[in-house]
């Protein structure tokens, strides 16, 4: 969870599931743990994102890790491909971007059911 963070992940299609960073102390000029954060999702860049989660925790005091929790109905919404994500520090002095990288969505051989 750090400044040019980059990260490739896998999820499964119809899975609840965690995603977790990890950045360090000396990353920060101050504790995370207070910040607005914002993990989008988009197949293609500069669309509005296929998936927004703010709902994120942040723990630690160095290394943070930022928790980021995605329901089997948001991970449904997404079909089987790779998309793009990044992580987005909000604030009064506006919006700043702290991770990012590639998501592949998996189809497992057997569809999970959807709640």
């Amino acid at each position: 969870m750090a400044d040019a963070f980059s990260q490739n992940l896998t999820i499964w299609r119809g899975a609840d599931t965690e995603i977790q960073l990890t950045g360090a102390a000396a990353d920060f000029s101050e504790a995370p743990t207070a910040w607005a954060l914002s993990f989008d999702v988009s197949k293609n860049r500069g669309k509005t994102p296929d998936l927004t989660v703010t709902s994120i925790t942040v723990t630690g005091s160095g290394p943070y890790v930022a928790s980021i929790p995605l329901t089997r109905a948001q991970t449904a919404a997404l079909v089987k491909d790779e998309y793009d994500w990044t992580l987005m520090r909000t604030d009064l002095g506006g919006v700043s971007p702290k991770a990012n990288g590639k998501i592949t969505v998996q189809t497992p051989v057997y569809p999970l059911p959807v709640a």
